[in-house]
C-alpha cells in the first residue's frame, strides 16, 4: 500500500516525513461496516486521518467544504477537498457503469430466443 501511494498522503498529497507520520485509513470506516480489504485502505498522514475520523467520503467532503469556506487562502484542506470530491465522482461513475452493464446484460438475455424453442415456418 505504501508503494502504491508512493510515499504521499492519499488525501493531501504531502510526502511523509518523520514529523508527518504514516497511518492507514479506511475509505469506508470499519465502524460503519467497511471491509478490511486492500481496496478499502489508503495511506494517509496522521492529520488527514484524524480530520476524517469515522466519516464516510461524502460526510468528509461536506465537513471539508465548511472548513475551506472559513479559510481566506488556499490551504492543505482545499487539496484534500478536491481529492475527496474526485474520489466520490469516480466511485459514482463506477457504480453507474456497473448498473448499466447489468441492465444491458439483462436486455440482451431477454432478446435471445430460448434454447428449447424451435422455429417453424
Amino acid at each position: 500500500m505504501f508503494k502504491a501511494d508512493k510515499g504521499y498522503c492519499y488525501y493531501c498529497k504531502e510526502q511523509y516525513t518523520p514529523q508527518n507520520k504514516i497511518t492507514r485509513d479506511h475509505l469506508f470506516p470499519k465502524q460503519l461496516g467497511g471491509k478490511l480489504s486492500k481496496r478499502n485502505k489508503v495511506m494517509s498522514c496522521k492529520e488527514c486521518n484524524q480530520e476524517k475520523g469515522n466519516k464516510t467520503l461524502i460526510q468528509f467532503q461536506e465537513h471539508l467544504q465548511l472548513k475551506v469556506e472559513k479559510e481566506p487562502k488556499e490551504s492543505k484542506w482545499h487539496t484534500v477537498l478536491r481529492t475527496v470530491t474526485y474520489m466520490i465522482g469516480t466511485l459514482q461513475l463506477r457504480e453507474e457503469g456497473l448498473r448499466n452493464l447489468k441492465e444491458n446484460k439483462l436486455a440482451i438475455l431477454t432478446l435471445q430466443p430460448k434454447k428449447n424453442e424451435h422455429n417453424t415456418f
